[in-house]
């Protein structure tokens, strides 16, 4: 996970930003009903500078910065799933960063420090008073997201999960995969099969064996 904490000079002082807040692989932007900036920083820009343009603006709680043109998108909240236009593996050049402590029912979040209606914790990445956060959860706020990697909370742990959102899945939580020849040598069991993670812990997928049923 990046911890930003940015400086930057406005005149002849030295400003220091709040920490902004990302969430691996997680790649796009918000709906654009909710932008209430967009510019194109000059070369060489950063996220840092778009996260310097977020801090100024009272009305910003996130930001999406494109790595290949520049291009700084400000937000007016910090979204969740239904908002989100996430971007397909493959083509993941918009990085989304959020301000700390400004998340609503919903929107995303990295602690429960980060959620501030009354009763939610951070699960998932979102802040929920649901005790179980799936794939089906993210599919019922956008049916448009792609398969891919997301966030869940099962059984008090955060865990990533493979998700399969399109064609008939509707939202589908990958819980084990199996191949004949595992690529970690070791082969499933009544034993392992609880715990038996990929040693890229972490990152799920259809293509290699994994379990979360742990």
């Amino acid at each position: 996970m990046k911890l930003f904490v940015c400086v930057w000079i406005i005149g002849y002082m030295f400003e220091v930003a709040r920490a902004c807040l990302d969430i691996p692989e997680y790649y796009g932007g918000l709906d654009s009903s909710l932008v209430i900036g967009a510019s194109t920083l000059a070369s060489p820009a950063s996220s840092c500078n778009c996260c310097g343009l977020c801090h100024q603006d009272t009305a910003c709680r996130s930001f999406s910065f494109r790595t290949d043109t520049g291009e700084c998108t400000l937000y007016s909240r910090v979204g969740g799933y239904g908002e989100f236009q996430r971007q397909p593996a493959g083509s993941q050049v918009t990085q989304f960063f959020f301000m700390p402590s400004s998340s609503g029912s919903d929107e995303f979040c990295r602690s429960d420090s980060d959620c501030v209606t009354p009763g939610d914790a951070c699960r998932g990445r979102i802040c929920t008073s649901e005790p179980t956060v799936t794939c089906r959860r993210a599919w019922e706020r956008n049916g448009a997201l792609p398969d891919h990697r997301y966030f869940g909370y099962l059984d008090g742990q955060e865990h990533r999960l493979y998700c399969r959102m399109q064609g008939q899945y509707s939202g589908a939580t990958l819980l084990l995969a199996s191949h004949n020849v595992p690529t970690d040598g070791v082969a499933w069991s009544a034993d392992n099969v609880l715990y038996k993670l990929h040693p890229r812990d972490g990152y799920p997928s259809e293509a290699i064996d994994y379990s979360i049923l742990r």
